[in-house]
């Protein structure tokens, strides 16, 4: 993605891209809801069943559709005229030219770049939170009351509709700024405070908590990405930013284990979400520390 579109534009454009999560989430709650309390033993399966049939195909066909219409960059675009991709093309090698006086030029490069690792570290901690809140928000949802899984479902919803409007408008905004590092950093101290007031045994605090949760890391995540596309381009902007999102996945992996284990000890789910919010603290000390001018996005 980042190959596609100029500096100036790309927190906006993977805000856009990005509102798939939460969207997704808006739809699928409800209709896992739904799914688990109506189709269960139909044609003899089990509503799990039907619900990774449901979720699952939209996916596998989504798969095919992106190998047919997606390409590498706009010079392969056969939906684009030949002019728009020769203009395209000549902006977007003047935003790398730019992007890569500061920054490494190839993979190898970029291994050894400290803030490749910086960032990679940084990201593992926002995912931490991002996993660790979306799994555990339903059950945090359902302690609110005797809830049935549909009605979970709903009220899931609500935090993700009200981060999405926040995510595209904040996004704009570091945009139209051309600011970065606070724009992160303020979006990942919203997602710690919310993480925080999740524990809560107040109800309504508890749902400003998980609202602010969701607002928080779906800001964070496209104004990051940002980051490292300042400084990386050509092969290093590829190998980097995979490498940042692949070291940065592990906190898929950590996060919920980490809210799990705590619950199991402490007896209570939403204890495990104050460790987690700790430690998304450590994302928003790492990017402002990291060299200003390095990461800067020239005009």
């Amino acid at each position: 993605m980042m190959v596609w579109f100029p500096a100036k534009e790309r927190a906006n454009v993977v805000s856009i891209y990005y509102l798939g999560v939460p969207l997704a989430t808006i739809i699928a709650g409800p209709l896992s809801g739904l799914i688990l309390d109506h189709l269960n033993g139909w044609l003899g399966l089990r509503g799990w069943q039907w619900l990774f049939i449901a979720e699952g195909l939209p996916a596998v066909i989504a798969g095919f559709i992106a190998l047919r219409f997606l390409t590498e960059n706009p010079q392969e675009a056969q939906w684009l005229t030949d002019e728009e991709r020769k203009s395209y093309t000549n902006l977007l090698n003047r935003d790398q030219d730019r992007s890569g006086k500061h920054g490494p030029a190839n993979f190898v490069a970029s291994l050894r770049d400290r803030s490749v690792w910086l960032l990679s570290i940084a990201y593992i901690f926002i995912v931490m939170g991002l996993y660790g809140f979306g799994f555990w928000m339903p059950i945090i949802v359902q302690k609110f009351g005797g809830f049935s899984n549909t009605v979970v479902g709903f009220i899931s919803a609500v935090p993700y509709l009200i981060g999405a409007f926040a995510m595209y408008f904040w996004a704009q905004h570091s945009d139209r700024t051309r600011e970065r590092r606070w724009h992160f950093s303020i979006a990942a101290l919203t997602l710690a405070l919310g993480l925080a007031l999740a524990v809560v045994p107040l109800h309504p605090v508890a749902f400003v908590g998980i609202t602010l949760s969701a607002v928080g890391v779906l800001s964070a995540v496209p104004v990051f990405y940002t980051i490292p596309a300042a400084f990386l381009k050509g092969p290093a902007a590829a190998g980097g930013l995979a490498l940042i999102n692949a070291t940065g996945n592990i906190g898929g992996f950590v996060g919920p284990i980490l809210v799990g284990w705590v619950a199991q000890k402490t007896g209570n789910p939403a204890s495990g979400l104050l460790v987690i919010a700790v430690a998304v603290l450590v994302a928003p000390a790492i990017i402002l520390g990291l060299n200003r001018k390095k990461i800067s996005e020239v005009d």
